[in-house]
């Protein structure tokens, strides 16, 4: 009976492997304010077909709109196949209301501190994030992720591997990254999860559009596409025998 599991698991993490790593062109698009031929068309429809990112109504994915705060952590937690049922059950916000399409993904970020509110019993759901906080959210996410590895019999959870770094000298507004961001923003830019807004600039300060969110969640995946195949397959219905 394990033997079968294992092989049944191991077959669901093949096909995971192989639709994580489709080039993006497979993927159509869905939104009409998406044109074919934009730099982020490709990872828009990605994270659309994966149930990663939805468009914000009206066939319109809004990809020049920034990111808010409720967005990213909907968007972490769906990457992640969070079981949003792991929470305090407190509500931690008087801003984040029980039935918002946010609700559960943000407490249960909260919970684990992968994203904190604002003071004073607000969250701020709706305002934006900059790039460096962006990526430590991303990161304290990765942090508070496991995954099983097929190969292991008893498939026992382990930790992503948080220790890439690069090199953040080689960006001229370097200086500008928060000291509580430079270990995420080092990690995001190691993994090739992010990258410039030029050849000499990271801009920590800048806002993230979503068509940017998009795009540095499919790079983010293929970083740690063996573990999100992991995660992926283990999430996947297993027939009835």
């Amino acid at each position: 009976m394990k033997r079968s599991v294992k092989k049944l698991f191991a077959a669901l993490f093949a096909v995971c492997i192989l639709t994580l790593s489709m080039p993006l062109a497979s993927f159509a698009s869905s939104f009409e304010d998406v044109p074919a031929d934009a730099w982020y068309a490709d990872a828009v429809n990605w994270c659309g077909e994966k149930g990663i990112m939805a468009g914000m109504g009206e066939g319109k994915f809004s990809p020049s709109t920034y990111v808010t705060r409720a967005q990213i952590t909907v968007a972490m937690c769906k990457r992640g196949f969070a079981n949003l049922e792991e929470t305090s059950g407190i509500n931690l916000f008087s801003d984040v209301l029980p039935g918002s399409w946010y609700y559960e993904a943000i407490q249960w970020c909260a919970d684990k501190w992968i994203i904190t509110g604002i003071g004073g019993g607000l969250f701020d759901p709706n305002s934006t994030l900059t790039r460096e906080q962006l990526a430590v959210v991303i990161y304290n996410f990765t942090n508070n992720t496991s995954w099983r590895d097929p190969d292991d019999i008893d498939k026992t959870p382990k930790p992503f591997d948080v220790s890439q770094r690069g090199d953040l000298s080689v960006y001229s507004d370097a200086s500008e990254i928060s000291d509580w961001a430079e270990e995420a923003m080092s990690w995001a830019v190691g993994i090739g999860m992010m990258t410039g807004t030029s050849e000499t600039t990271i801009a920590p300060k800048g806002l993230c559009s979503r068509a940017e969110l998009a795009m540095i969640i499919y790079k983010y995946t293929q970083a740690y596409l063996v573990e999100f195949a992991a995660i992926e397959a283990d999430n996947q219905p297993v027939p009835v025998q």
